[in-house]
């Protein structure tokens, strides 16, 4: 699943930041300036800000459309159906509701797998799984069975938490805590557009390959973190 949030983001960023570093070097140039009186240069200096604070508003929004419509292509994620598909995911609820406690993680991986991809399936087996007797020991398949619903509740967490992340307008300024969040932002988005990739290769592993690849994928994150 190739989203290119990351890469989307990155080119509003840059762009903004373009438009944001001339209105501001256009202020340097005006407060140093002899061509204009102290009011006038006001002014100027606060139509400059309210320019800017509307680029913000519209930066803001594209922001968010781009975040929501990764979201929504999450959301329409499927597989192709073949004519029984009905008849197999009835077959595999039936099996994990006949099974109960007797059923183990790979078990459970295995009769959920040949759904992986279709996002509203996924979703409502995801459900299934995490209300079952034995839920405490499916561990791998929980997660796996969840995977698109995890992407879209950090897909939404992303658009809440930059709401209002483009601000120069307010603050005049675009320096350091700027290019701090700029990168805060695109790591997220990096984040979930591996995540996407990963559901890709979900969908071919076995249980015992999407175990050892979660398990290597968990260490690496934890000596990044440790770096």
């Amino acid at each position: 699943m190739k989203l290119n949030l990351k890469t989307e983001i990155e080119k509003l960023v840059k762009k903004y930041q373009g438009e944001v570093t001339e209105a501001l070097n256009k202020v340097k140039e005006l407060e140093t300036s002899q061509r204009y009186t102290a009011d006038a240069k006001g002014q100027m200096i606060r139509d400059i800000k309210t320019m800017l604070q509307k680029a913000d508003s519209i930066y803001n929004t594209q922001l968010n459309v781009i975040i929501l419509d990764v979201k929504k292509e999450v959301e329409k994620a499927t597989v192709n159906k073949p004519d029984d598909y009905q008849n197999m995911l009835n077959n595999a609820l039936n099996q994990l509701n006949m099974i109960g406690y007797k059923l183990t993680d790979k078990l459970a991986y295995d009769i959920v797998k040949p759904f992986f991809g279709d996002f509203e399936t996924m979703h409502n087996l995801h459900s299934v799984i995490s209300n079952t007797p034995n839920k405490d020991g499916l561990n791998l398949t929980t997660m796996t069975v969840g995977w698109l619903d995890k992407m879209v509740y950090r897909i939404e967490s992303l658009a809440r938490g930059t709401k209002y992340f483009f601000n120069s307008g307010t603050y005049m300024a675009i320096g350091l805590n700027f290019a701090i969040g700029s990168d805060v932002l695109l790591g997220e988005a990096g984040e979930i557009d591996l995540m996407g990739v990963k559901m890709d290769e979900l969908i071919k592993f076995t249980f015992e390959e999407a175990e050892e690849n979660i398990e290597e994928s968990m260490k690496e994150k934890m000596l990044n973190q440790d770096e």
